[in-house]
């Protein structure tokens, strides 16, 4: 695929996620063809199973400028062999749509089988995942949230979010119901929402702060002892200079 052969029309980094399958769409564009018109969607998708892909089944719904259904593609297989769990894949295959007035479209996933054979059906549309709110804007206090990341993770970003079929990690990671732990940095779910709550992180900032304030002041005494010294040394420079410089000189001067 020439990367100057298809021009942009839409892309979406809205995730997706259709109930009963373990996999999340994470993006899509809309893409046309330069020289024909033709209109084309590129998806990709990520495994959040802990088994490898085989196959991935898609339905494409179109509509054109005008909000009207037009054509789609229904059940157009992925063949995506052996994406392990959090593997991102399909970004680099084109849907080739049959209407070239199309200028919007809605993907379902609507099977999935996996390497060992299970095969998972959608019991319904996808629908967005909600975007996790940041640590700072959920909390609305920095300081508070600065705490929430001392006490889990360097890498923890967001507050944790539970739905349905997943949950999604204060790293971002993306994981099923029923798993106690994130399976990206390992942190548990139950400390992660426990945290969530300001008073859990009060009596750890209070703790802080007083440590960074006995840090601050042990820097400040060993500066005035150092100062102290300093200038000791300088008095005594003072003293002695004039007296070595006159021992060196000759007795004739």
């Amino acid at each position: 695929m020439s990367e100057h052969q298809f021009k942009q029309v839409i892309k979406s980094e809205e995730e997706r996620y259709s109930s009963g399958i373990p996999i999340v769409m994470q993006s899509y564009a809309l893409m046309q063809n330069r020289k024909t018109g033709e209109m084309s969607a590129q998806i990709v998708f990520c495994n959040i199973a802990e088994e490898r892909t085989q196959d991935v089944v898609v339905d494409v719904l179109c509509k054109d400028a005008q909000g009207k259904d037009v054509k789609g593609v229904v059940g157009y297989v992925y063949n995506a062999p052996k994406y392990k769990r959090n593997q991102e894949f399909g970004g680099d295959e084109m849907i080739v749509l049959p209407d070239s007035l199309t200028r919007s479209i809605e993907v379902n996933i609507t099977k999935a089988v996996f390497e060992d054979g299970s095969e998972y059906s959608a019991s319904s549309k996808s629908g967005a995942i909600p975007v996790q709110q940041r640590l700072v804007d959920y909390f609305d206090d920095e300081e508070i949230a600065q705490q929430y990341v001392r006490q889990t993770r360097s890498i923890a970003k967001y507050a944790a979010l539970e739905l349905d079929e997943i949950w999604l990690c204060s790293c971002g990671a993306v994981n099923k119901t029923g798993e106690e732990q994130c399976n990206v940095c390992g942190l548990q779910l139950q400390a992660q929402k426990e945290l969530l709550d300001v008073d859990a992180l009060k009596p750890g900032l209070a703790a802080y702060d007083k440590e960074q304030a006995a840090l601050v002041e042990q820097k400040s005494q060993e500066k005035r002892l150092q100062n102290q010294k300093t200038a000791r040394t300088k008095k005594l420079l003072k003293i002695f200079i004039p007296i070595y410089k006159q021992s060196r000189r000759p007795a004739w001067f």
